[in-house]
């Protein structure tokens, strides 16, 4: 059995942690503004599922990565980078992780980690152009990062270490 003994007068109060947003646009799908998500499906019926999350949870504040080997032969994905473009939204398709024995996804992750200094303002990085972030109504992630039909490549040690330490 244990025993309770008062030693003194401090009262522990838990952690305040910040409320997640209310207005996470695509909340019907995924509660958390940044969330991790995995997709596994059988050929030829994953990217309806991709589809559906790019379309509920992204809005033209949103950057998306594609990298995937056939994003641009694929009916599925020349359909999901015509609807993109139709709404406004930017993104950067890649056939490889490493572009010229670069690799693309590290340099992105480590450019997020800039650090700003008290006067810059938050911006968005595109292919060409740099816009400055602006208030929205429903909150959105500001990239998100797809993968598919790269299994050689996400097996590469630096692409699980990128992941793992964030």
């Amino acid at each position: 059995m244990i025993k309770l003994t008062k030693i003194n007068n401090v009262i522990v109060e838990p952690i305040k942690l910040p409320q997640p947003p209310k207005n996470v646009k695509g909340s019907e799908l995924f509660n958390q503004l940044n969330a991790n998500i995995l997709v596994c499906a059988p050929k030829n019926s994953g990217k309806t599922v991709v589809f559906k999350i790019i379309d509920e949870c992204t809005n033209k504040q949103t950057n998306v990565l594609i990298f995937c080997a056939t994003v641009h032969n694929d009916h599925s994905w020349l359909e999901i980078q015509k609807d993109l473009d139709k709404r406004g939204i930017t993104f950067m398709p890649f056939t490889f992780i490493y572009d010229d024995k670069a690799n693309v996804l590290e340099a992105f992750i480590q450019s997020l980690q800039v650090q700003p200094n008290e006067n810059s303002k938050p911006l968005i990085l595109t292919n060409n152009t740099v816009a400055e972030k602006s208030s929205k109504k429903e909150v959105a992630p500001d990239y998100l990062i797809i993968f598919d039909d790269l299994s050689n490549e996400l097996k590469d040690q630096s692409i699980n270490s990128n992941f793992v330490q964030r």
